[in-house]
């Protein structure tokens, strides 16, 4: 089945999770601020490699088309993620298909169910590429895809790129939230104002995450990189790891002054 009628499915087979649900296809598009209660208009192509594209801001609306392919006993929860190269989470969107007011635990067999996810782009989101993903959750735990053959695929369904560019303008302090308020300048034009630091506990091989947010005063006239070190009261480092302020794929020589950066 197809979304809509007058394009191929995006899928060019069905996506089978455990033999409970299938997606049958998906469609992106750009929901502006939110408040458009039908469908929204269709992402514009992010040139020269033509894939997706909005803005820091505004709504990324995901329509799936399900099919039931037994009468699932349970209610199923549908996760929309958006991460950047490095397995970052900059959005994500948990949602019951319909917003809970049709669960999977009504559908019946065979039946196929229009659905869609709203997934909101912090206005903070550096620019750049990143990856969509789907996974569909129980209780237990995300439902591994499985092949033709019954064999499983992993719980992860990838939906391709989407290309986020930066806001229309720099945001406010109070528009972006972190834990801990630093006011730390690092170097001219460049100053770390937050914090927000994961879990204060972790095992040997587990990953801390670290995000901070950074304060472009001025235009930055060089490439800069940011290193972060793990160290003990004795100033043994144990961990260190660097890249540029807003990622990778985002120089500092463009970002704006007065940008804020996360």
């Amino acid at each position: 089945g197809s979304l809509h009628a007058e394009r191929p499915p995006a899928l060019k087979e069905a996506v089978n999770f455990k033999g409970q649900l299938s997606l049958l296809d998906y469609a992106l598009s750009n929901a502006g601020d939110g408040s458009m209660p039908a469908a929204g208009t269709p992402l514009a192509a992010f040139e020269p490699d033509g894939i997706p594209s909005l803005v820091a801001g505004e709504v990324l609306r995901l329509d799936l088309l399900w099919k039931a392919n037994a009468a699932p006993a349970k209610s199923y929860a549908v996760t929309a993620r958006l991460a950047d190269s490095s397995g970052m989470l900059w959005a994500i969107r948990d949602s019951e298909p319909a917003d809970g007011r049709y669960p999977t635990s009504l559908w019946a067999k065979d039946e196929v169910v229009r659905d869609h996810i709203s997934l909101r782009v912090p206005p903070d989101t550096a620019p750049g590429r990143y990856s969509l993903k789907l996974e569909v959750v129980a209780d237990s735990g995300a439902l591994s895809i499985v092949d033709n053959a019954g064999n499983p695929a992993g719980p992860t369904l990838s939906l391709g790129e989407v290309f986020v560019g930066p806001a229309a303008s720099p945001l406010a302090l109070g528009d972006v939230a972190f834990a801990s308020r630093v006011d730390v300048r690092l170097t001219e034009g460049l100053t770390l104002v937050g914090v927000t630091v994961g879990r204060p506990e972790l095992s040997a091989g587990e990953k801390l995450e670290v995000q901070v947010v950074w304060h472009a005063t001025l235009r930055i006239e060089r490439d800069l990189r940011a290193i972060l070190t793990l160290r003990d009261t004795s100033g043994t480092v144990w961990a260190e790891t660097g890249r540029r302020p807003a990622g990778d794929h985002n120089p500092t020589t463009l970002r704006r002054e007065g940008e804020l950066l996360r």
